[in-house]
């Protein structure tokens, strides 16, 4: 499948209603899986195209926000080495690559999802808002801030993120499938951005 043709809105959107159906079908299934967890089986690792197993395979996909996004944007246009590691490194690159999607919006879904805190911090080109996660550290959803934004920008996600983890709360195994897909319905009514 060729990268999709149109603007980066347009790819966006296909992109995220993707992920949205795959959701809805169990083809992703959220928990406790890390980024993104293939089935374990050498059907799901052969050589070729991640794309093509895919396309073609009717079992489940283990997904966090941005892993299931990055498998969404293999799906649709991404061509992807199966020897290729799948690490945050990796999934950042690939979706951030020409633009498609901002890194700080992709850290702000995840932190999100994942029901994490922001926290401001004073550097040498002014204040950032940040979430630590073990898996990638520090990421970024703001930089370049006066103390003031840098806390009123974290107070307000915050209080959102909260929102969010009460009305979507976790279930068994950490599935948050109704979290995520409220994050990703928001996306589609904005052009493919996460604005909560």
């Amino acid at each position: 499948m060729a990268k999709i043709k149109g603007s980066k809105a347009k790819r966006r959107l296909a992109i995220v209603k993707d992920a949205i159906a795959q959701l809805k079908a169990k083809c992703y299934i959220t928990g406790n899986y890390g980024y993104v967890s293939l089935p374990k089986h050498d059907k799901a690792r052969p050589n070729g195209q991640l794309q093509t197993f895919l396309n073609n395979t009717n079992e489940s996909c283990g997904v966090c926000a941005k892993g299931g996004l990055f498998l969404s944007l293999v799906r649709k246009e991404n061509e992807f080495k199966n020897n290729q590691g799948i690490s945050h490194g990796t999934i950042m690159e690939r979706m951030t690559a020409d633009g498609l999607f901002e890194r700080e919006n992709l850290n702000l879904v995840e932190a999100y999802y994942e029901n994490y805190r922001l926290i401001t911090w004073q550097t040498a080109t002014g204040w950032s808002v940040y979430c630590y996660c073990d898996d990638c550290g520090c990421t970024h959803v703001g930089f370049g801030l006066s103390e003031k934004e840098a806390i009123k920008l974290a107070d307000y996600h915050n209080n959102k993120i909260t929102n969010y983890a009460k009305k979507y709360p976790v279930k068994e195994g950490g599935e948050r499938t109704d979290r995520l897909l409220a994050i990703l319905e928001n996306m589609v009514e904005n052009d493919g951005i996460f604005i909560p």
